[in-house]
């Protein structure tokens, strides 16, 4: 008879044939587990010795050495970069103010300029001023020398003349102060 899918599946029942196969022939099924788990435990222990020896190689301590050194580096430059930061606001800063004092600089400067400019328009027109009170100075003394090169008269002008009465209780003396006085054209003349 032809096998079938009920053969493969049901277990076939125990025959004499069987029976008569002896126990140290027979391998239990943890038997066979123990067979070829012991070579899989074997290859996991010498891939884990492998892998353990290979951690702990002087590549891999170099690696962790760069790896530190690394981080350090990485570290300073960071310190670095932080302290360069700081420099250039602290230079920002100062730029701002030096220019706001450049600003202020600028604008007094204007200033002075205008002033200056200023002052040197009233200097020269206190300079054509004071050209001008020369050429009168020079006509009034040119006018004077030449009312002094005159004659005059020696005689003083009767509007000069002051005469009291004799029988006047207090008479003045008889100086050219007191025949002058407040007489605005009489300079000194002689009586």
């Amino acid at each position: 008879m032809a096998p079938t899918l009920y053969h493969y599946y049901w277990p076939v029942p125990i025959t004499d044939e069987s029976e008569s196969m002896s126990s140290s022939q027979k391998l239990s099924w943890l038997e066979w587990l123990g067979i070829l788990g012991i070579p899989v435990v074997m290859g996991l222990s010498v891939a884990l010795i492998i892998f353990v020896v290979k951690t702990n190689s002087k590549a891999c301590g170099d690696g962790l050495l760069v790896e530190q050194e690394c981080h350090n580096v990485t570290s300073l430059l960071e310190r670095q970069l932080t302290q360069t930061r700081q420099a250039l606001q602290g230079t920002m800063d100062q730029a701002t103010t030096c220019n706001k004092t450049v600003v202020t600089l600028s604008a007094s400067l204007v200033k002075e300029k205008a002033w200056g400019q200023e002052q040197l328009t009233r200097g020269e027109k206190l300079q054509g001023e004071i050209e001008t009170l020369k050429q009168q100075l020079q006509a009034a003394l040119e006018e004077v020398k030449q009312l002094r090169s005159e004659p005059r008269p020696l005689t003083m002008p009767l509007s000069c003349a002051f005469v009291l009465p004799q029988d006047h209780p207090n008479p003045p003396p008889k100086t050219q102060a007191s025949l002058c006085l407040g007489n605005p054209h009489c300079s000194g003349h002689k009586v």
